[in-house]
């Protein structure tokens, strides 16, 4: 018969003896889901704030459109 007495090897399995190499990933993962949430948190910030600088420039652009009208007034009088 052919084929009989062939054998083949393959390699051999290895596992690994120290535990930390099983946690790396779980570590990895970690670190990566709480720097997704402060960049998350950070760009919610920075929303709040810019939203806050626009309304107060309308105010103030608001403000100086009703100076500029009371100084026009003020002219056509005098």
């Amino acid at each position: 018969m052919v084929g009989k007495n062939l054998r083949f090897s393959i390699g051999e399995l290895v596992y690994p003896n120290d535990q930390t190499s099983v946690f790396w990933p779980i570590i990895v993962g970690v670190i990566g889901g709480v720097l997704v949430v402060i960049i998350i948190v950070l760009l919610l910030i920075f929303c709040i704030i810019s939203n806050k600088n626009e309304r107060q420039y309308g105010k103030l652009q608001a403000q100086m459109e009703a100076l500029e009208s009371g100084v026009r007034n003020e002219c056509k009088q005098g």
